[in-house]
């Protein structure tokens, strides 16, 4: 198994586990921030997009949030008011993106992989696009696990079994 095969099962585990958490949330629900401190489901389902399509825009996949909302869910922002997007939406470009993520994961060569990212969550000068989509792995699965926290939280119970 090559590394982008199992790079493509980690993704497609964490983003079922991630679309179970969302099933059943109601916008009001996903909009509820947790006391006395954490994200709002909305927010962090947010978040995994446009952290997604960065990454993708990389391999020439547009984005599919309007500029203020990437705002809104960018990692350090304080969302405060009525998410700009929908859970609904938001689901459905989780979707997509994790779609898009694994056809790149069927055809980036080695080259691609070596190469040097184009950006880094930590300040790495030798982060290459490989060691990026290993992080990404962990960043969903990270988010994923907020989600499911967050859900339990709502008095829903808990979507993986």
């Amino acid at each position: 198994m090559s590394i982008t095969q199992v790079l493509a099962s980690q993704f497609a585990f964490a983003h079922g586990a991630t679309l179970r958490n969302l099933d059943g949330i109601s916008d009001a629900e996903a909009e509820m921030f947790p006391q006395p401190a954490g994200n709002s489901i909305n927010w962090i389902a947010g978040h995994v997009l446009v952290s997604r399509e960065r990454l993708l825009s990389r391999f020439g996949h547009a984005g599919s949030l309007p500029p203020a909302a990437v705002d809104y869910y960018v990692r350090g922002a304080k969302p405060s008011g009525k998410p700009p997007v929908p859970l609904a939406e938001l689901k459905a470009g989780l979707v997509r993106s994790q779609e898009a993520l694994q056809n790149v994961l069927a055809t980036v060569d080695e080259a691609t992989l070596a190469a040097a990212a184009p950006f880094s969550p930590l300040p790495d000068p030798n982060e290459t696009i490989l060691s990026l989509l290993g992080k990404f792995v962990i960043h969903d699965s990270y988010h994923s696990g907020q989600m499911g926290i967050a859900r339990r939280l709502l008095g829903k119970e808990g979507a993986i079994a």
